[in-house]
């Protein structure tokens, strides 16, 4: 069946069925073709806006990049003062004490040093001398003044047994030990040394021992006492980095106050 007159001229319209335009069929008028408005598209931010974030967003970054630079540079810094105060000697820097017994000693970390009479920092043991010359000496070791009980070395290296005593030689050895670790440290641009060692009066009173060189003391098997864990002083016996000035005491006033026993 065929469509005339008005009727087809009616039903006679664009398909627009792939566009956004629709159409209405009105009998008393011509096709009125609609086409749909598209949503509105977001609307971008102004251009200024993006600058402005995004220089918002640098300063930020650079602000953390920077604090997090300043605060590795003045921890090295820090660091790097300290370092050079020790090198330079311009402070002394304790590394620690051994304690006033040997179970405060293990606790701390320390070593027995036999040369040295006493507990002390791994840091200020001269092993490889302190070794040598304990080899050398083969001294016998007892726990009493009359030499009736003897220590074995295996025992005395432990470090547990105090008082201890043995001949003078010994005495001596360790006196030889005290003095070289000062010329070792000497060396160096810090004095690394226990306080033992930097003790003024221990050190003028391993310089009596070398040069009284009593004979009679040598040979005496029990002649030389040995106390661990403390110093002429009393003190324990503490690692100390740095500079080392001994008092301006008259070495010959200090000769007159000179004993023979480890302390």
């Amino acid at each position: 069946m065929s469509l005339t007159g008005a009727s087809a001229r009616n039903f006679a319209f664009t398909d627009y069925s792939d566009s956004k335009c629709s159409s209405s069929l009105d009998e008393s008028s011509a096709p009125q073709i609609k086409c749909r408005q598209s949503l509105d598209p977001v609307k971008k931010p102004p251009l200024w806006r993006k600058i402005l974030s995004t220089m918002c967003t640098i300063s930020l970054l650079s602000f953390l990049l920077a604090t997090a630079a300043l605060s590795v540079a003045v921890g090295s810094f820090t660091n790097g003062f300290k370092a050079l105060a020790i090198v330079s000697g311009l402070q002394k820097v304790d590394l620690g004490s051994c304690g006033s017994s040997w179970q405060e000693a293990e606790a701390a970390g320390c070593v027995f040093d036999v040369m040295a009479t006493d507990w002390v920092r791994a840091e200020c043991k001269h092993k490889e001398l302190s070794d040598l010359l304990f080899a050398q000496g083969n001294w016998t070791f007892f726990r009493d003044a009359e030499a009736t009980q003897v220590i074995s070395h295996e025992e005395l290296l432990k470090g547990r047994i105090s008082p201890y005593y043995t001949e003078g030689a010994y005495h001596f050895s360790h006196c030889a030990y005290v003095w070289h670790k000062h010329v070792r440290s000497m060396g160096k641009a810090s004095m690394l040394l226990d306080s033992k060692s930097r003790n003024w009066e221990h050190s003028l009173h391993c310089l009596y021992m070398l040069a009284k060189a009593d004979t009679s003391y040598i040979s005496n098997k029990t002649s030389s006492k040995t106390v661990l864990g403390q110093t002429k002083t009393g003190d324990s016996v503490s690692c100390v980095a740095g500079a080392w000035e001994p008092p301006r005491h008259s070495i010959a006033n200090g000769f007159k106050m000179m004993s023979f026993q480890h302390r």
